[in-house]
């Protein structure tokens, strides 16, 4: 009682030491703001507790959580506190204001939200539950318009109707579905851009007479390696960020796949060249050609995607890991995907009526372009190491 005491004559003979609180000492305000997103409800609750609420020690917003009520298609769905900051400043006589900040969080599925704000009841103050922060005259209980001080607002409710267009449709698992088209989509036609090894892989298949099922297992290598060389860029990124970024490793990934490539389109060569005056046995080129297979593949792979490794941190960055390793899966599957079609057009392509002279010389032209795309690759990659 003396504190108070003491606080009332500082009030009283003080008046000119610093500004009372434009809605009265004893005001207890109250702001809730609310965001209705795709999947969740936001409400940022703000506490402007005047002087002596202050002191008193009678104006803890954690105290009345229980009063601010959210439902959902007339269903209550609890609110999850996500944060909480308190400040002090100064009010009138030397006395502490109170600011509380509350973030809240609740998981909803429906149409309408409604928020309730039943806190403090009785208290004198402002009181407002807002869908549009610009719409707020008091900017987050920072600032109180003088022509609504004798009236301040008394608003203690307001319902949203939740977006059931597009976004409605977006739910659960038919968003699963959604993103995993999407992403393969999106793998199938990046495939086409430029530097994903359409022509070395197209080449290979000629240079060294590959099948369809070769068209299949190169496509199947593609998606491997690709996938494993996302997730382990990925992975290094977050490990080694303050000492290594994804475009300085960029490089290198490169000029190890002009490399490959090159060693590849050496070996198809080298086979074209003994084939050309001796037949080898069958055993021996099959086990070459699993080798080589397995080497361009795993060039084509390796050849580092920005767009995936975009993908797969935004995905971590949002505490969904495992759905970001699913759509990088599911994107490498729409690459390679590309590949083989491409590779399984150029196999058939083969039995078109040609000369034989074209058909003779394809397979060691088609060795050179490979030689020549792994030359490439390596070029552009040694100026940016």
């Amino acid at each position: 009682m003396r504190l108070l005491a003491v606080a009332f004559a500082a009030l009283l003979l003080l008046p000119a030491a610093a500004s009372a609180h434009p809605l009265g000492n004893f005001s207890v305000n109250h702001l809730a703001e609310v965001d209705v997103q795709r999947g969740h409800v936001d409400v940022r609750y703000i506490v402007d507790a005047a002087e002596i609420p202050t002191l008193q020690g009678n104006a803890d917003p954690r105290a009345e959580l229980d009063r601010l009520i959210l439902t959902v298609d007339g269903k209550r769905t609890p609110l999850q506190t996500r944060g909480t900051t308190v400040t002090n400043p100064p009010g009138q006589g030397g006395l502490k204001t109170t600011r509380t900040v509350i973030e809240l969080r609740a998981d909803v599925s429906g149409e309408r939200v409604t928020l309730t704000d039943n806190t403090f009841p009785g208290r004198v103050g402002w009181k407002a539950v807002v869908t549009d922060p610009s719409q707020d005259p008091t900017k987050g209980l920072t600032t109180y318009p003088t022509d609504a001080l004798s009236s301040p607002a008394n608003t203690r409710a307001a319902t949203v109707k939740a977006d059931t267009g597009f976004a409605g449709i977006l739910d659960g698992d038919r968003l699963l579905i959604v993103l995993l088209l999407t992403a393969f989509a999106w793998g199938a036609i990046h495939a086409l851009s430029p530097g994903h090894g359409k022509a070395m892989v197209a080449a290979y298949l000629v240079g060294t007479r590959g099948r369809p099922r070769d068209a299949v297992a190169l496509g199947g290598i593609v998606t491997v390696t690709h996938t494993a060389g996302v997730f382990a860029l990925g992975f290094i990124t977050l490990a080694l960020s303050n000492f290594v970024l994804p475009e300085d490793l960029f490089p290198y990934l490169n000029l190890a796949s002009g490399l490959i490539v090159i060693a590849v389109g050496l070996t198809v060569l080298r086979r074209r060249q003994k084939h050309h005056h001796h037949h080898d046995h069958h055993h021996h080129h099959d086990e070459v050609s699993r080798k080589s297979l397995l080497a361009m593949g795993t060039a084509a792979g390796l050849i580092p995607c920005p767009s995936a490794l975009v993908v797969l941190l935004g995905a971590i960055s949002q505490d969904q890991i495992a759905l970001g390793m699913l759509l990088i899966v599911v994107f490498s599957l729409g690459l390679a995907g590309t590949l083989t079609a491409l590779g399984l057009a150029v196999v058939q392509a083969r039995r078109l009526p040609l000369p034989h002279p074209v058909i003779h010389a394809l397979p060691m032209a088609s060795a050179i372009a490979i030689v020549a795309v792994g030359g490439v690759l390596t070029a552009h990659a040694i100026p940016t190491l």
